[in-house]
């Protein structure tokens, strides 16, 4: 009887050795909108309470209405944004459903940062430039200023209206 109470103590104190800690900060990336999320988790007397931010958008310290871990399943949910988030918790991560709005979103969440991939923006363009580019000054001497800017124009004549 003895063994078997020295049994179960041991088993108990080894099982609650390996119990999943979950607090901390987590991030993830919404990869069909390249929105980044971080979640932070923090345990209380009560439970798990959290907090979220959306480093895209600017926005910190946004509060987690409810957290729950049962059975390596986490559950949050911010009512007044409607969103919910609920994943299972395996090899130190979290992989699970982003809803909101309508929208559902695979997300998975790390403790490893993540970067926002770089996009390709047309707006702003890198050299070497499809077009020829120049900078203009004029000098209006009446006035006393000068406008300054860029003039482009294609490489090739495309058009007898250009004098090039």
């Amino acid at each position: 009887m003895k063994n078997i109470i020295i049994l179960i103590a041991t088993f108990l104190i080894v099982v609650t050795s390996f119990a999943q800690d979950i607090t901390g900060q987590w991030n993830g990336m919404l990869k069909e909108i390249n929105l980044r999320l971080v979640l932070h988790i923090t345990e209380t007397d009560a439970g798990y309470s959290s907090t979220m931010d959306s480093p895209d958008q600017g926005a910190a310290g946004i509060p987690v209405t409810s957290t729950t871990f049962e059975n390596s399943t986490l559950t949050i949910s911010v009512t007044n944004l409607g969103l919910t988030y609920t994943a299972k918790f395996a090899e130190d991560n979290f992989d699970g459903t982003f809803t909101q709005g309508g929208m559902v979103l695979p997300l998975k969440m790390s403790r490893e940062a993540v970067e926002k991939p770089e996009l390709n923006r047309p707006q702003h363009p890198k050299e070497p430039y499809p077009y020829h580019s120049e900078e203009v000054t004029f000098k209006n001497e009446r006035a006393d200023i000068s406008l300054t800017g860029t003039l482009t124009l294609p490489k090739e004549k495309e058009s007898s209206l250009w004098p090039y």
